[in-house]
Protein backbone atom coordinates (compact mmCIF):
# COMPACT_ATOMS: atom_id res chain seq x y z
CA UNK A 1 0.00 0.00 0.00
CA UNK A 2 1.67 3.31 -1.07
CA UNK A 3 1.86 6.33 1.23
CA UNK A 4 -0.86 8.92 0.64
CA UNK A 5 -0.08 12.62 0.25
CA UNK A 6 -3.25 14.62 0.86
CA UNK A 7 -4.03 18.11 -0.38
CA UNK A 8 -4.36 20.76 2.34
CA UNK A 9 -7.74 21.75 0.84
CA UNK A 10 -9.19 18.73 2.65
CA UNK A 11 -9.31 20.94 5.76
CA UNK A 12 -11.84 23.29 4.15
CA UNK A 13 -14.11 20.65 2.62
CA UNK A 14 -17.75 21.38 3.57
CA UNK A 15 -18.66 17.72 3.02
CA UNK A 16 -16.05 16.55 5.52
CA UNK A 17 -17.03 19.31 7.93
CA UNK A 18 -20.52 17.71 8.15
CA UNK A 19 -19.05 14.62 9.78
CA UNK A 20 -18.75 13.89 13.47
CA UNK A 21 -15.25 13.44 14.88
CA UNK A 22 -15.59 9.64 14.81
CA UNK A 23 -16.95 9.67 11.22
CA UNK A 24 -14.12 11.96 10.08
CA UNK A 25 -11.50 9.66 11.64
CA UNK A 26 -13.13 6.70 9.87
CA UNK A 27 -12.96 8.62 6.56
CA UNK A 28 -9.22 9.31 6.96
CA UNK A 29 -8.55 5.67 7.82
CA UNK A 30 -10.50 4.75 4.69
CA UNK A 31 -8.29 7.10 2.67
CA UNK A 32 -5.10 5.30 3.65
CA UNK A 33 -6.63 1.86 3.02
CA UNK A 34 -8.17 2.12 -0.47
CA UNK A 35 -6.32 1.04 -3.60
CA UNK A 36 -4.76 3.44 -6.12
CA UNK A 37 -8.16 4.16 -7.70
CA UNK A 38 -9.90 4.81 -4.40
CA UNK A 39 -11.70 1.43 -4.12
CA UNK A 40 -12.02 -0.96 -1.20
CA UNK A 41 -14.31 -3.89 -0.47
CA UNK A 42 -17.41 -2.79 1.48
CA UNK A 43 -17.86 -5.88 3.66
CA UNK A 44 -18.23 -4.41 7.20
CA UNK A 45 -16.39 -7.23 8.97
CA UNK A 46 -13.39 -7.03 6.61
CA UNK A 47 -13.38 -3.23 6.79
CA UNK A 48 -13.39 -3.31 10.58
CA UNK A 49 -10.25 -5.49 10.59
CA UNK A 50 -8.54 -3.36 7.93
CA UNK A 51 -9.34 0.08 9.34
CA UNK A 52 -9.20 -0.75 13.06
CA UNK A 53 -6.66 -3.55 13.57
CA UNK A 54 -6.10 -2.48 17.20
CA UNK A 55 -9.70 -1.61 18.13
CA UNK A 56 -13.00 -3.45 18.41
CA UNK A 57 -15.48 -1.65 16.12
CA UNK A 58 -18.87 -3.25 15.56
CA UNK A 59 -20.08 -4.19 12.07
CA UNK A 60 -23.22 -2.11 12.68
CA UNK A 61 -21.05 0.98 13.25
CA UNK A 62 -19.24 0.37 9.97
CA UNK A 63 -22.58 0.07 8.12
CA UNK A 64 -23.91 3.27 9.69
CA UNK A 65 -20.83 5.31 8.88
CA UNK A 66 -20.64 4.08 5.27
CA UNK A 67 -24.26 5.16 4.75
CA UNK A 68 -23.46 8.49 6.43
CA UNK A 69 -20.48 9.05 4.12
CA UNK A 70 -22.66 8.11 1.14
CA UNK A 71 -25.33 10.62 2.21
CA UNK A 72 -22.64 13.29 2.53
CA UNK A 73 -21.50 12.52 -1.05
CA UNK A 74 -18.06 11.32 0.06
CA UNK A 75 -18.34 7.69 -1.11
CA UNK A 76 -20.30 5.66 -3.66
CA UNK A 77 -21.16 1.96 -3.74
CA UNK A 78 -20.50 -0.36 -6.69
CA UNK A 79 -21.36 -4.03 -7.10
CA UNK A 80 -19.13 -6.27 -9.20
CA UNK A 81 -20.56 -8.91 -11.55
CA UNK A 82 -19.78 -11.63 -9.01
CA UNK A 83 -21.90 -9.77 -6.45
CA UNK A 84 -19.07 -8.35 -4.32
CA UNK A 85 -19.79 -4.84 -3.05
CA UNK A 86 -17.15 -2.10 -3.22
CA UNK A 87 -17.03 1.43 -1.89
CA UNK A 88 -15.12 4.19 -3.68
CA UNK A 89 -14.09 7.60 -2.42
CA UNK A 90 -16.06 9.98 -4.63
CA UNK A 91 -13.39 12.67 -5.12
CA UNK A 92 -10.35 10.48 -4.62
CA UNK A 93 -8.39 12.19 -7.40
CA UNK A 94 -9.11 15.59 -5.84
CA UNK A 95 -7.99 14.79 -2.28
CA UNK A 96 -4.76 12.97 -3.00
CA UNK A 97 -1.71 13.65 -5.17
CA UNK A 98 -0.43 10.12 -5.71
CA UNK A 99 0.71 9.84 -9.35
CA UNK A 100 0.55 6.05 -9.53
CA UNK A 101 -1.46 4.65 -12.44
CA UNK A 102 -5.21 4.55 -11.88
CA UNK A 103 -5.37 0.93 -13.00
CA UNK A 104 -2.80 -1.85 -12.91
CA UNK A 105 -2.32 -4.99 -14.98
CA UNK A 106 -3.23 -7.30 -12.11
CA UNK A 107 -6.29 -9.51 -12.29
CA UNK A 108 -7.36 -8.17 -8.90
CA UNK A 109 -7.76 -4.66 -10.24
CA UNK A 110 -9.10 -5.67 -13.65
CA UNK A 111 -12.25 -7.23 -12.21
CA UNK A 112 -13.08 -4.23 -10.04
CA UNK A 113 -16.05 -2.02 -10.99
CA UNK A 114 -15.28 0.41 -13.81
CA UNK A 115 -16.37 4.03 -13.80
CA UNK A 116 -15.38 7.32 -15.37
CA UNK A 117 -12.97 9.50 -13.41
CA UNK A 118 -14.87 12.06 -11.32
CA UNK A 119 -14.99 15.60 -12.62
CA UNK A 120 -13.08 18.00 -10.43
CA UNK A 121 -15.27 20.78 -9.13
CA UNK A 122 -14.22 24.13 -7.80
CA UNK A 123 -14.85 24.57 -4.07
CA UNK A 124 -18.33 26.06 -3.54
CA UNK A 125 -18.59 29.73 -2.68
CA UNK A 126 -19.57 30.60 0.89
CA UNK A 127 -23.33 30.92 1.32
CA UNK A 128 -24.53 34.42 2.15
CA UNK A 129 -26.79 34.56 5.21
CA UNK A 130 -30.43 35.60 4.60
CA UNK A 131 -30.97 36.57 8.24
CA UNK A 132 -31.35 40.15 9.41
CA UNK A 133 -28.58 41.43 11.65
CA UNK A 134 -30.51 40.99 14.95
CA UNK A 135 -31.71 37.52 13.87
CA UNK A 136 -28.18 36.61 12.76
CA UNK A 137 -26.84 37.47 16.23
CA UNK A 138 -29.48 35.25 17.85
CA UNK A 139 -28.69 32.40 15.44
CA UNK A 140 -24.96 32.76 16.14
CA UNK A 141 -25.69 32.31 19.86
CA UNK A 142 -27.63 29.12 19.10
CA UNK A 143 -24.96 27.86 16.68
CA UNK A 144 -22.18 28.48 19.20
CA UNK A 145 -23.69 26.04 21.72
CA UNK A 146 -25.05 23.39 19.35
CA UNK A 147 -22.50 20.55 19.37
CA UNK A 148 -23.03 19.11 15.86
CA UNK A 149 -22.11 21.87 13.44
CA UNK A 150 -23.39 20.55 10.11
CA UNK A 151 -25.76 22.01 7.51
CA UNK A 152 -25.42 25.60 8.73
CA UNK A 153 -27.39 27.04 5.80
CA UNK A 154 -30.35 24.73 6.42
CA UNK A 155 -30.16 25.47 10.14
CA UNK A 156 -30.34 29.21 9.42
CA UNK A 157 -33.42 28.69 7.24
CA UNK A 158 -35.09 26.58 9.95
CA UNK A 159 -34.20 29.14 12.62
CA UNK A 160 -35.66 31.98 10.53
CA UNK A 161 -39.04 30.20 10.20
CA UNK A 162 -39.76 30.75 13.90
CA UNK A 163 -38.44 34.34 14.07
CA UNK A 164 -37.27 33.79 17.65
CA UNK A 165 -36.84 36.77 19.94
CA UNK A 166 -34.22 36.88 22.69
CA UNK A 167 -36.46 34.98 25.11
CA UNK A 168 -37.14 32.10 22.71
CA UNK A 169 -33.47 31.98 21.76
CA UNK A 170 -32.61 31.63 25.46
CA UNK A 171 -35.14 28.77 25.71
CA UNK A 172 -33.58 27.00 22.71
CA UNK A 173 -30.08 27.36 24.16
CA UNK A 174 -31.17 26.01 27.56
CA UNK A 175 -32.78 23.00 25.84
CA UNK A 176 -29.57 22.30 23.90
CA UNK A 177 -27.43 22.57 27.04
CA UNK A 178 -29.73 20.10 28.81
CA UNK A 179 -29.65 17.67 25.88
CA UNK A 180 -25.84 17.73 25.89
CA UNK A 181 -25.92 15.99 29.28
CA UNK A 182 -28.00 13.04 28.08
CA UNK A 183 -26.52 9.66 27.19
CA UNK A 184 -27.88 9.81 23.65
CA UNK A 185 -25.97 12.99 22.83
CA UNK A 186 -22.77 11.83 24.55
CA UNK A 187 -22.81 8.35 23.06
CA UNK A 188 -20.03 7.28 20.65
CA UNK A 189 -18.56 10.70 20.08
CA UNK A 190 -21.93 12.40 19.58
CA UNK A 191 -22.80 10.62 16.34
CA UNK A 192 -26.47 10.33 17.38
CA UNK A 193 -26.96 14.06 17.89
CA UNK A 194 -29.53 15.27 15.32
CA UNK A 195 -28.56 17.83 12.72
CA UNK A 196 -29.36 21.34 13.97
CA UNK A 197 -31.92 21.92 11.18
CA UNK A 198 -33.71 18.71 12.18
CA UNK A 199 -33.69 19.74 15.84
CA UNK A 200 -35.19 23.13 14.96
CA UNK A 201 -37.76 21.78 12.49
CA UNK A 202 -39.04 19.36 15.12
CA UNK A 203 -39.27 22.16 17.75
CA UNK A 204 -37.25 20.04 20.12
CA UNK A 205 -36.89 22.90 22.60
CA UNK A 206 -40.55 22.18 23.48
CA UNK A 207 -39.77 18.60 24.59
CA UNK A 208 -39.96 17.60 28.22
CA UNK A 209 -36.63 18.44 29.87
CA UNK A 210 -34.35 15.39 29.39
CA UNK A 211 -32.86 13.62 32.36
CA UNK A 212 -29.09 13.62 32.49
CA UNK A 213 -27.76 10.06 32.23
CA UNK A 214 -24.24 8.63 32.47
CA UNK A 215 -22.86 7.61 29.12
CA UNK A 216 -22.60 3.98 30.19
CA UNK A 217 -26.25 3.68 31.21
CA UNK A 218 -28.50 1.09 29.56
CA UNK A 219 -30.23 2.41 26.47
CA UNK A 220 -32.82 0.90 24.21
CA UNK A 221 -31.08 -0.60 21.20
CA UNK A 222 -31.33 1.51 18.06
CA UNK A 223 -32.94 -0.11 15.06
CA UNK A 224 -30.60 -0.69 12.15
CA UNK A 225 -31.63 -1.04 8.55
CA UNK A 226 -30.57 -4.06 6.57
CA UNK A 227 -27.39 -3.59 4.61
CA UNK A 228 -28.09 -2.35 1.10
CA UNK A 229 -26.59 -0.21 -1.59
Amino acid sequence: MPDRILRESIRTSESIDQLSAFEETFFYRLMVSVDDRGYIGADPKALSKTLYPLKDVRDSQIKDILHRLSSAGLVRFFRREDGKLFVRLTNWDWYQTNDRAAASDTAETDDRPKEQAPTKKAPPKPRASKLSEPMKKRFDRFWAVYPRKVGKGKAEDSFAKYKPDDALTDTMIKAVEAAKKTAQWQREGGQYIPHPATWLNQRRWEDEPPKAEPVGSTLASRGLEDWDE
